[in-house]
């Protein structure tokens, strides 16, 4: 047996390498980052976690049913601040005049970020202060 293999293998043995642990930190800083969970579940899947590990680790971490709601919006609240969008938009909504045009590629870049139509319109009609304390809930519940 080559002496990587054997060395890899002690480490798991060990615990020093651990799919579930890597795969907690990553979802919980994506999370933080603005990450979808469909994103998250991607770019954890492109580094070799299985998908078992994978969907384990999300419900444990990200929540199931009504937690995993607001993890995702807390995301988008994430994901809407770094884009100025919405809430965090430096444009007064009388400035304006191709607002339905300008949320329509808003919605498109929620989607292509992985995020759910509902949870993007919620985000983005959430008010600021409403938007702070759910990012503030979401850093703080992960």
């Amino acid at each position: 047996m080559p002496l990587a293999t054997s060395v890899a293998r002690t480490m798991v043995e060990l615990g020093v390498i651990n799919d579930s642990s890597f795969a907690k930190a990553r979802a919980t800083r994506l999370s933080h980052s603005g990450q979808s969970r469909r994103a998250i579940e991607a770019r954890l899947a492109a580094k070799g976690i299985a998908t078992s590990t994978v969907s384990n680790v999300l419900n444990v971490t990200l929540g199931s049913d009504e937690r995993a709601r607001e993890s995702e919006l807390g995301a988008a609240l994430v994901f809407a601040r770094k884009r100025r969008a919405g809430p965090f938009s430096v444009a007064s909504p009388d400035e304006s005049a191709d607002r339905q045009k300008n949320e329509q590629r808003l919605l498109m870049a929620f989607a292509r970020a992985g995020f759910a139509r509902d949870i993007a319109m919620q985000a983005l009609t959430t008010d600021r202060e409403e938007a702070e304390d759910r990012i503030i809930a979401l850093k703080d519940a992960l």
